[in-house]
C-alpha cells in the first residue's frame, strides 16, 4: 500500500541548532500513528513542516504521491492536511459554531451552508450543546475539543493532533480517545504528538520516537516502549514498569 504521507530526509536548522536531522517516516491511509519524545525533541517542528508553516532545511514532504514541499499551508490544507496546536487558538469572541464554520467556508456556497456543516461537525464531537457559546467561555477540555473540530471542518485526509490530551483529566482523556477513534473510523489518517502514554498505547498502531531531532526508534507501541534507548531518553524505568 502506498503511503498517504511520507517524510523523506527532513532536517531543520535554526542557525547552529539542529531541530531535526534526517527524519524519515511514512504512514498508510486510514492508520493511526504517534510521534513521542521529550520536550524539545523536534516533534512540533516536524508538524509545522508537514503543515507548511515552516520550510525544511533539507528533505521533502509527500502527500498521496505528490511532492508538496514547496506548497504553502493554505494549499496543503486544500489538499487534505489539517493540524491542531498545543495551545488552543480559537476566535475568542466568536461562537463555537462560527469558529468551526470558518473552516467549512471553503467547501460551502455561503455562510448558512457553512454553519450547517459546522453543526454536523459539532454533533460528531458531542459539542452541539455549546454551539452558541463564545469560545472564550469554554473550559480547557472543550477548547481542546474545539481545536479538533476546527481542524476537522476542513475535511482533512490527514489530521495532525498536537497534544490534544494535554491538561485533560481521566474522563476527558477517555472521551478524547473515543473521539479520535471515531474520526479515524471515517477514513481520516491520524498522526498524534502526545505525552499521555495510555492514550498513545490505546490509539497508535505505530510509534516513532524523536530525541534531539533524530529518530531513535520506530515500531509497534509495546516494542518501542521497551527499547532501552527510548527508556533512557524519554520514558524512564518507573513509567515503563
Amino acid at each position: 500500500m502506498n503511503p498517504v504521507l511520507r517524510v523523506e530526509g527532513v532536517s531543520k536548522r535554526f542557525g547552529g541548532l539542529h531541530a531535526l536531522s534526517g527524519v524519515d517516516w511514512e504512514i498508510g491511509a486510514g492508520r493511526m500513528f504517534a510521534i513521542i519524545g521529550p520536550n524539545g525533541a523536534g516533534k512540533t517542528t516536524l508538524f509545522s513542516i508537514i503543515a507548511g508553516a515552516q520550510a525544511p532545511t533539507e528533505g521533502r514532504i509527500w502527500l498521496l504521491g505528490r511532492d508538496i514541499t514547496l506548497l504553502g499551508p493554505e494549499q496543503r490544507c486544500g489538499l487534505g492536511i489539517a493540524r491542531t496546536f498545543q495551545v488552543p487558538r480559537p476566535f475568542a469572541g466568536l461562537t463555537v459554531l462560527d469558529n468551526v464554520a470558518v473552516g467549512c467556508l471553503d467547501a460551502s456556497r455561503n455562510v448558512a451552508e457553512a454553519r450547517d456543516a459546522a453543526m454536523t461537525v459539532l454533533e460528531t464531537l458531542d459539542m452541539a450543546q455549546v454551539a452558541g457559546q463564545r469560545a472564550r467561555s469554554l473550559s480547557i477540555g472543550l477548547r481542546k475539543r474545539l481545536e479538533v473540530a476546527k481542524a476537522l471542518a476542513t475535511r482533512p485526509k490527514v489530521l495532525l493532533l498536537d497534544e490534544v490530551m494535554g491538561g485533560l483529566h481521566g474522563s476527558e482523556v477517555d472521551a478524547m480517545i473515543e473521539t479520535i477513534r471515531g474520526i479515524n473510523r471515517t477514513g481520516v489518517t491520524i498522526v498524534l504528538i502526545e505525552h499521555v502514554m495510555p492514550a498513545v498505547m490505546a490509539l497508535a498502531e505505530s510509534v516513532t520516537v524523536l530525541d534531539q531531532g533524530r529518530v531513535i526508534a520506530s515500531g509497534a507501541p509495546r516494542e518501542v516502549t521497551r527499547d532501552p534507548a527510548v527508556v533512557e531518553a524519554y520514558l524512564g524505568d518507573e513509567l515503563v514498569a
